[in-house]
């Protein structure tokens, strides 16, 4: 008898566990469904333990005035430390509840509208800006600016809004430069004769 080869060895193996384990599912269906009727049969055929509906019994509560439950509310019996409940304010109920800050007079000079490809741009000038301040501030339509809102943009002036307060700002115009004066130019001098320029001859005697 030939010896067989360890890869016919290995597959007989294989084959008998998955033969065994077959038979063990099989062998767990057939009793989780036998174990399944008999657990339903006992749940059906239990007897009714003989009780009867008796109604609550009524406690007389005494009512009292709602300041002597202040305490309660004070100091929780069911908190630590017994502190009161904070308070939970939603943050958009106390953005709107707060109080709007004036707004300010606007005081910055228009000095540019720029047409871009991405649209329309003005440029400001801050005249109260320090050395160590941004002087010229560039926004376009819908950005805000010391509280006012750019809404409208013409070639010479733009239009501001703050809650319902409207404002127009002017472009400012280059001023014109002065022409600068003529240099004045020296006035001829009349050619002069080297002859006459010579000191007189004194007289010759006669001889």
């Amino acid at each position: 008898m030939t010896r067989l080869s360890w890869e016919y060895k290995m597959t007989l193996l294989y084959l008998a566990i998955s033969a065994f384990l077959a038979v063990l599912l099989g062998a767990e269906w057939w009793y989780g469904k036998h174990f399944r009727a008999e657990i339903l049969q006992q749940i059906f055929t239990v007897n009714k333990a003989n009780f009867e509906m008796q109604a609550v019994p009524e406690y007389p509560f005494l009512q009292k005035p709602m300041d002597s439950y202040s305490e309660l509310v004070e100091r929780p019996i069911f908190f630590e430390g017994r502190k009161p409940i904070a308070k939970i304010v939603d943050p958009a109920a106390a953005v709107a509840e707060a109080p709007k800050a004036p707004v300010k007079e606007f005081d910055l000079l228009l000095t540019g509208v720029i047409d871009t490809p991405k649209g329309k741009k003005v440029l400001f000038q801050d005249p109260k800006a320090t050395a160590h301040d941004d002087k010229f501030k560039k926004i376009t339509k819908g950005d805000e600016i010391n509280g006012w809102k750019l809404t409208t943009i013409h070639p010479d002036k733009v239009t501001l809004q703050a809650d319902a307060e409207s404002k127009d700002v002017l472009l400012m115009k280059a001023k014109p430069k002065t022409p600068m004066p003529a240099a004045v130019q020296p006035l001829p001098q009349p050619a002069v004769n080297p002859f006459t320029l010579q000191p007189p001859q004194p007289p010759q005697p006669h001889k």
